[in-house]
């Protein structure tokens, strides 16, 4: 576990052990969730890297007398 103090303009310096261990670069967008316990600090998936998250998703067939309700599509 790491400790930082955070400083009179509210700046914390992430350990080396934590961008090592966590990839983060000078220039990376970092997002701070509130997970209800304490703070998260998350990097972003990229476009990319999102793609790649939908590649491995299944396509779900439509069956039309199943998924229709015969509505107008407006």
């Amino acid at each position: 576990m790491s400790s930082v103090v955070v400083s009179s303009k509210y700046q914390v310096v992430i350990p080396k052990a934590v961008r090592e261990r966590y990839g983060f670069r000078p220039g990376d967008r970092l997002v701070w969730f509130d997970s209800g316990t304490g703070l998260k600090l998350v990097k972003p998936m990229t476009w990319a890297e999102s793609a790649g998250v939908l590649a491995h998703l299944q396509e779900v067939p439509f069956d039309r007398e199943k998924d229709f309700d015969g509505g107008e599509f407006t």
